[in-house]
């Protein structure tokens, strides 16, 4: 099943535990996966189901399809790239979030990023990794720093502190549009470019952005750029360029000049 068409759209949950994959951390990571996902992708009284195809546990590494569902190898490509950059916008804001500041990241997600911190901050795995297969889109790549910071916002008791720290999270929830309409979307805002630096790495073949202040994610970069001729794929680069905005949300990063 794994190798027919739709292994361009399976979403790939990935956890680099040092020795063998814990069970509970493992089993609480896909759970919260499997709500965010149905939480973040409703539509009215209709939810997304994940279904998990395939898994291996010499880390983790689960490969989940669309469960009970019609839609067709655009819509469910579109699905789950319309989720990978909700997780991918509050990853950003966790990392960005200053004293004062509400993060607005829904309890799914919340709950989601933490699990995959917890293994990490323990010091059980090196990384914890979120993508859709066969697609040059939006990673998701946890460490150390991003573990850290999202077990310092989230894990503890409560995070309200006095002298301007930060203080409750609201909730917002996003309603996905009828899945049967995904391609009837009216067009979005004319795309917003920021420029900054970013962190290139060729990771399967293709180039990826770690632009500055995104810490965890990691954005396709765009094609055609002539910067990118005779890099050395088993390094990373630093680069300048932009990065492109669509509806709010980054989606590519395009190459200026290297170093």
């Amino acid at each position: 099943m794994i190798d027919d068409v739709r292994d361009n759209a399976v979403l790939v949950l990935e956890i680099g535990y040092y020795d063998a994959a814990d069970a509970r951390t493992s089993g609480t990571a896909i759970e919260r996966l499997a709500n965010a996902f149905a939480q973040e992708t409703r539509s009215g009284q209709n939810r997304h189901g994940l279904e998990m195809i395939r898994v291996e546990i010499a880390s983790l590494h689960a490969w989940f399809d669309l469960g009970k569902t019609m839609l067709d190898l655009y819509d469910q490509r579109a699905l789950f790239g319309g989720f990978l950059q909700t997780v991918a916008v509050a990853l950003e804001t966790v990392m960005n979030a200053s004293g004062g500041q509400v993060a607005q990241v829904s309890a799914s997600v919340r709950t989601f990023l933490t699990s995959l911190a917890g293994p990490i901050v323990r010091k059980q795995a090196s990384h914890a990794k979120l993508y859709v297969k066969g697609d040059n889109n939006t990673i998701i790549y946890i460490e150390n720093l991003q573990a850290e910071r999202i077990d310092q916002l989230f894990d503890a008791p409560k995070r309200v502190r006095s002298g301007g720290g930060f203080i409750a999270y609201e909730e917002t929830r996003k309603v996905a549009p009828p899945a049967n309409d995904l391609r009837a979307l009216p067009r979005a805002e004319p795309p917003i470019a920021e420029e900054t630096q970013a962190t290139l790495l060729n990771i399967g073949g293709q180039w990826y952005a770690r632009p500055a202040g995104f810490h965890g994610v990691m954005l396709p970069v765009a094609e055609g750029s002539a910067a990118l001729n005779g890099l050395s794929e088993g390094k990373s680069h630093i680069a300048s360029g932009m990065v492109v905005r669509e509806g709010g949300n980054p989606t590519v990063f395009r190459v200026a000049s290297i170093g």
